[in-house]
């Protein structure tokens, strides 16, 4: 063997090892990029959810913002009713000064105290004296019973005027407190987006890092790939031209052997033919061994 033929054996030996690691490097990167490709699919899964989330938030919020205007708008009304209402109790005071409020002075109550005593003129039949005592009385009576009448009128026109107020301030106030409710669902619902949207900001953020390192990876795993490929095939021609210049040397040295018998066996016949004593070796000779 001569010393460029060993020289090549040494760097083919040293090729199998190289190859070797080549592969098991191929595979490293081949897992890792399966990893983060898995990874990125995730992450894409994720947005695509809370891109979902984000569409449904915003139709929620949008709805409540609209409740929440006509509930704006509902309370305007009623606010301007309760005004309205207390306007009118205090036009309703001006023209109409309230009179002293006598709770014994009941219209009903002298209207039967009036009645009783007509009753009595026409069934017990007074005298002059006693008939014109009650006319009197009755007289009395009619006056305090008008009085009273417009009193109580007066008060109930003063309360269904506070009525109508407390009609007025009680949906005002219903509505308002369904506005905050509303409002403050409304507010809650655009935090959440906004969070939700800072979150799928973050996601995309770490799709696109993970691409990248893809890409990185991807081209590593070609190279390292044709890195192999080319030592492979290098492998494989050395192999080739090893094999070539074994069968090249064996069939040399098979012609050489062949070469040599040939000679050996002309000169055992040469011995023969002159009677010659022929040796172990010619014998193994005259065999073709």
């Amino acid at each position: 063997m001569t010393e460029e033929e060993k020289k090549k054996q040494e760097e083919n030996a040293k090729k199998e090892p190289s190859i070797q690691e080549l592969k098991q490097t191929l595979n490293q990167i081949d897992d890792q990029r399966k990893n983060v490709l898995e990874k990125k699919r995730e992450v894409g899964k994720s947005i695509n959810e809370l891109i979902g989330t984000l569409h449904q938030l915003k139709s929620e919020r949008d709805t409540l913002t609209g409740e929440v205007k006509n509930l704006k708008e509902q309370r305007t009304l009623l606010n301007t009713k309760v005004k309205e209402a207390l306007d009118a109790i205090e036009e309703h005071k001006k023209k109409h000064p309230a009179p002293p409020r006598d709770k014994g002075k009941n219209p009903g109550f002298i209207k039967k105290q009036m009645d009783a005593l007509e009753y009595k003129i026409e069934t017990e039949a007074p005298s002059y004296e006693q008939e014109k005592k009650i006319m009197k009385q009755i007289k009395l009576l009619k006056v305090e019973y008008d009085s009273a009448k417009k009193e109580g009128a007066h008060w109930e026109s003063h309360e269904k005027l506070k009525e109508q107020l407390r009609t007025a301030k009680k949906e005002a106030d219903a509505v308002h407190k369904i506005l905050q409710q509303k409002a403050r669902t409304s507010q809650e619902k655009h935090t959440t987006l906004l969070d939700t949207a800072k979150k799928v900001d973050e996601l995309r953020l770490q799709e696109q890092q993970l691409r990248e390192q893809y890409g990185e990876q991807a081209e590593e795993f070609h190279s390292v790939r044709e890195h192999l490929g080319t030592e492979l095939e290098e492998y494989a021609q050395e192999r080739e031209e090893r094999y070539k210049k074994k069968k090249q040397t064996e069939n040399r040295k098979r012609e050489e052997r062949g070469k040599k018998l040939e000679e050996k066996k002309q000169s055992v016949e040469e011995k023969i033919a002159k009677g010659q004593k022929l040796t172990t070796e010619d014998l193994i000779a005259m065999q073709g061994e």
